[in-house]
């Protein structure tokens, strides 16, 4: 059946497309995951770079699985009958879980 998710990235830029990374197997683990990834953004000093930071949050994931053809996607639409929706705002710094807003500094910290 899966457990399917999706993180949004929604660019501080104008116009901008949103991103989405699909996770056909950790959807209901997405919050604590992107909690770790955005710890790793911020430490390297990439809540500013959205292209690194989108890349980092891509990579941690998929936890490793670097090699793998199925499980995880990138698009521009929202992929799959995803349960879990995290959405990672450029423009507010800020994390969205089920329509509640978090500043970036206080979700790494929770």
């Amino acid at each position: 059946m899966g457990d399917r998710g999706n993180i949004k990235i929604v660019s501080a830029f104008e116009g901008a497309p949103p991103l989405y990374f699909y996770t056909h197997w950790t959807g209901s683990a997405l919050p604590s995951i992107v909690k770790e990834a955005l710890r790793k953004v911020s430490n390297e000093g990439r809540l500013n770079d959205e292209s690194y930071a989108s890349r980092i949050i891509f990579c941690t994931l998929l936890q490793g699985d670097f090699e793998g053809s199925s499980g995880y996607g990138i698009s521009t639409w929202e992929s799959g009958d995803a349960s879990t929706i995290v959405t990672i705002d450029f423009k507010k710094s800020a994390v969205d879980i089920a329509g509640v807003n978090i500043p970036f500094d206080t979700f790494v910290n929770l």
